[in-house]
Order: structure tokens, then C-alpha cells, then sequence
């Protein structure tokens, strides 16, 4: 089983700028209703955005593990690693949204894509899109 508990050393993160879901088009205050009543509770609190940041953390490691282990192998070189996400989270932000429906905020949209390959790629090179 995985532990859920937060390690004390990871920092606070504070919740999203204050936002108005009255000021968004009414499919974002219908989705948060819903979201709660049909998926899951929601939870808007620091030591859930602590939470998500250590497991975050909890993925960078065990991708850490694994290229760790392929460099210690004779396909290193020959191996392309690409690592990216379907979605981001919004984590409360817009008056209380969570998820990735209904939205195109950059919270959900903006998303890492890491290409690595030691033939190909010379270096480090950042793209901002």
C-alpha cells in the first residue's frame, strides 16, 4: 500500500490566486457541483496541495530510478525517453475547479514533454510553447 502521509519536509505551497466561478461561463459552477456529487469529494486545503506536490516528487524519483538503471546498461545510447502528461490539474484554482474538464486554463493545458537521448540531444534545451 502506498503511504499517504506528507513528509514534513516538503514545503507549503499556497492555494490558488482568489478567482470568482460567477464571473466564468456556468458549465464551470455546474462542473464543480457535479464534480463533487457524482466522481469524488473535493479538497482545497494546504496539506492537500502538499500531498500533490510530494507525489509529483514520488514520480521525478522513480523516473530518476529508471534512466539510473538504463544508463547502467549497453542501450543507453541507443534509447529515446520521452516522458509528457495527458492533462494538468487545476487543484482547486478558479474558485474551487479541480480536475481538467469543461476548462482550457493553462493550470490544465500546459503540460511537460521531455525528450531524452544522449545520440540525439547534445545538452539541455528549453522550449517554452
Amino acid at each position: 500500500t502506498f503511504d499517504f502521509s506528507i513528509d514534513p519536509d516538503v514545503p507549503f505551497i499556497p492555494s490558488a490566486p482568489a478567482d470568482n466561478i460567477d464571473t466564468k461561463p456556468s458549465a464551470q459552477k455546474s462542473y464543480r457541483q457535479t464534480y463533487e456529487e457524482a466522481l469524488q469529494p473535493t479538497f482545497n486545503t494546504p496539506e492537500y496541495r502538499r500531498l500533490y506536490y510530494q507525489l509529483q516528487s514520488k514520480v521525478d524519483q522513480e523516473i530518476y530510478r529508471v534512466l539510473a538503471k538504463l544508463k547502467s546498461t549497453r542501450f543507453y545510447n541507443d534509447t529515446i525517453v520521452i516522458f509528457t502528461s495527458d492533462h494538468g490539474e487545476l487543484l482547486g484554482s478558479h474558485d474551487g475547479l479541480h480536475q481538467k474538464w469543461h476548462v482550457a486554463y493553462e493550470e490544465v493545458t500546459r503540460v511537460p514533454m521531455i525528450v531524452h537521448s544522449p545520440r540525439f540531444f547534445q545538452g539541455r534545451q528549453t522550449v517554452d510553447m
